[in-house]
């Protein structure tokens, strides 16, 4: 296991003159004595008078923590806010909560950190770590504290398991004491500070990471609070799921202890405890319904962002993060570069955010000078290939220098060319998605007799493009030119060779057809035309692309970002097209095309699925307009992020589900009434076979007798 410090250990505090003795418990931490090997730690004092906060501040420096106040008006103390702060203000990835009572036993970072890998949280961002904690007596936290070891760790653990009051109070597994990928929580807006005082702010956004993390399946009555944590027996409400959480770091030994403390129920941060419990109520059910969230937080690193278009690219949630604190502006306010190097430098700009730098006149001049000042910008549009986005650093499509060849013309391995290979299955064989609306579905030979196609004849296939287009109007390429490109097709369908056939599909938000006499074929699906099609030519089209990843070769006659002669070749006239149309039909190099669209799938392009709607513009124009994307991965700025979003992961098979299988009412010695599964659709209800076994299991005859028929069972159920 790696053991690169990735985690910060955040304690939120305030001292007062009421818990001056919590300044001797920031070093429970160091009860591991390997801690400062796997974490950092950072305490944040919300709201300490001056006196405590400087005692607060010399400890922190003592132990070798980072301390950070929160400077904020006399108020009570808001744990959430603590831990946005600390989320905002890390320098490592991943955030663990842990408030000051909690003891770790020995060697406990460690296997937090190996939690990471172990859960796969560098793979999926969006779950969390969930560490239960046994609360000790008094007698209990004294002797642990006076000779802690190994061993006695491993005995509190046992009288946690065999509930011995003599040392444990009481034990959850649904608790605040969590890790979780910094820049995922920042974008679900982290604790909701509506919350203050005592309680609710954790159980809230940790109800939200269930539903995010699609982990495990939702119980029925989700929102609905039934009995204590370690009471949970039905899969029923929010908290029967919740603890499953902890229970999985639980099976592996994963636990802290909480030491014990006076409490003062009479306290104002107590007092807030009735109200807070409504609006956790309220916040639950607003979040079922509406996915309504607080906003998102910015990670304080990543300095200042002047944004121009706020869409779903540019302003997104998952996104939010990395763009740190936001200047929003339009491009009237910038007459020339004098005006806009004053605006950078007194606003200590950091990025400029695009959409399309090309759109306007004014953002062309912005774009420009963000060059011309060595000014950091990102440009934020749609990806060539289906449901990809890119946030590219260097430039916008053909004049990006993310695109050079010594950034992914690298020999590939056998994991990676297998990622390759079964996308391009993917798309072939279970995909109908395209980046446009498209016509119907063919086969092979259906196309064929539509198009009156014979075996010996070959279909050249041209996908024109909008001659609005910013890539059509600044990537001119070869042929000087879109006008140009559609008057070099036209001259081709005139000279085309017997034994070639040509076939043109206009752009599907086109309205009006080029004047080409050819075969047109705007109701068919482009993934069918690639079937059949023995070359594509493109001006500088995202259609391109995709031909090659059908294996199709492809001709441009513009400049496009895929444009590599490794695996493309360009024509500018009638007389290049031709010569080009007589080589052999395979791609120049598929290996190379392999390794470019590797990087592409791995290191350039973020993923996601798209919410959009058609609109037209009082130009009359068509447009298809993003109203919003459901990341399933992001690179950006070197920061990689990738979520699950697909089913729920853990089935019902899962250990974890062992206590609801067989009911609140089981008795030893007597027949399980069976686990009553939730009606929610993402929940996989057990055959009748299934049902019977359970049912059954629990009686040593019958499970005797159930169990010479298992392999029989097993084969059926399945």
């Amino acid at each position: 296991m790696s053991v690169a410090k990735q985690i910060t250990v955040c304690i939120p505090l305030r001292i007062t003159r009421l818990n001056v003795y919590l300044l001797h418990r920031l070093s429970f931490l160091r009860l591991d004595s390997s801690a400062h090997e796997f974490v950092n730690v950072l305490v944040v004092d919300d709201g300490s008078k001056f006196s405590f906060s400087k005692r607060l501040q010399e400890v922190c420096s003592e132990l070798g923590y980072e301390y950070k106040k929160i400077k904020i008006p006399s108020g009570v103390f808001s744990i959430g806010r603590c831990r946005n702060f600390a989320a905002r203000h890390a320098k490592t990835r991943y955030v663990f909560f842990q408030d000051v009572d909690l003891i770790p036993p020995e060697g406990f970072y460690k296997k937090l950190n190996d939690e990471i890998l172990v859960t796969k949280l560098q793979e999926r961002n969006n779950h969390m770590i969930m560490i239960p904690v046994s609360y000790l007596t008094e007698a209990a936290t004294e002797s642990y504290l006076a000779s802690p070891s190994i061993e006695k760790a491993q005995a509190l653990i046992d009288a946690t398991i065999m509930r011995s009051a003599d040392f444990i109070v009481k034990f959850s597994t649904g608790t605040s004491a969590c890790l979780y990928d910094r820049y995922f929580y920042l974008s679900c807006g982290g604790n909701d500070e509506d919350f203050s005082g005592w309680g609710f702010e954790d159980l809230e956004f940790n109800t939200r990471m269930i539903r995010h993390s699609k982990l495990f399946p939702l119980p029925d009555d989700f929102s609905t609070d039934i009995g204590p944590f370690d009471g949970q027996y039905s899969y029923r409400g929010w908290k029967s799921v919740y603890r499953l959480f902890g229970d999985r770091s639980l099976y592996k030994g994963v636990m802290l202890f909480h030491a014990s403390h006076p409490i003062d129920d009479d306290s104002r941060y107590m007092a807030k405890r009735d109200k807070n419990k409504q609006l956790f109520i309220r916040k639950l059910n607003e979040f079922g319904t509406h996915k309504t969230e607080p906003v998102a937080l910015a990670c304080a690193a990543q300095g200042k962002t002047l944004l121009f278009r706020e869409n779903a690219f540019t302003f997104n949630r998952r996104i939010r993060p990395f763009l740190g604190e936001i200047k929003r502006e339009t491009e009237d306010l910038f007459p020339d570069i004098g005006a806009f190097r004053s605006y950078v430098e007194s606003n200590k700009i950091t990025r400029v955010m695009f959409h399309n730098p090309y759109a306007t006149t004014g953002m062309q001049n912005l774009f420009s000078w963000c060059r011309e000042l060595r000014l950091s910008f990102v440009i934020a549009e749609r990806g060539a290939l289906n449901d990809s986005i890119f946030y590219d650093t260097s430039g916008f499509l053909a004049d990006s220098k993310l695109f050079a060849e010594e950034l992914w013309n690298r020999p590939l391995d056998a994991k990676q060319t297998q990622l390759v290979e079964g996308y391009v299955l993917d798309v072939k064989h279970n995909c109908d998605a395209t980046l446009e609306a498209q016509g119907g579905r063919y086969s092979e030979s259906e196309l064929r007799e539509k198009l009156n196609l014979t075996r010996d004849e070959k279909l050249i296939l041209v996908c024109f493009q909008r001659p609005s287009d910013t890539a059509t109007r600044f990537f001119r390429g070869p042929c000087g030119g879109y006008s140009n490109f559609v008057s070099l097709i036209k001259e081709l369908s005139e000279v085309l060779p017997s034994g070639y056939r040509l076939a043109c599909k206009t752009h599907p938000l086109e309205d009006q057809a080029e004047d080409v006499s050819c075969d047109w074929v705007d109701d068919v699906h482009l993934y069918d035309l690639f079937a059949v099609a023995s070359k594509v030519i493109v001006f500088n089209s995202g259609a391109g692309l995709q031909a090659l990843v059908w294996g199709v070769p492809v001709i441009t006659c513009g400049d496009a970002f895929y444009s590599n002669d490794r695996f493309v070749t360009s024509a500018g006239s009638c007389q290049e097209l031709l010569s080009i149309l007589s080589e052999e039909d395979e791609i120049l190099n598929g290996e190379y095309f392999y390794r470019f669209l590797h990087y592409l799938l791995v290191d350039y392009y973020s993923f996601g699925t798209f919410s959009t709607r058609s609109v037209r513009l009082e130009t009359g124009e068509r447009i298809t307009a993003t109203t919003d994307i459901l990341f399933s991965r992001i690179n950006f700025e070197g920061i990689k992020a990738s979520y699950h979003a697909g089913k729920v992961i853990d089935s019902w098979s899962s250990m974890l589900f062992d206590r609801y299988r067989y009911g609140e009412n089981h008795k030893v010695g007597k027949s399980a009434p069976g686990l009553i599964l939730a009606s929610s659709p993402n929940v996989k209800r057990p055959n009748l076979l299934q049902r019977i076994y359970v049912n059954t299991r629990g009686i040593i005859f019958l499970g005797w007798f159930v169990g010479l028929f298992k392999p029989l069972y097993e084969k059926l159920a399945r």
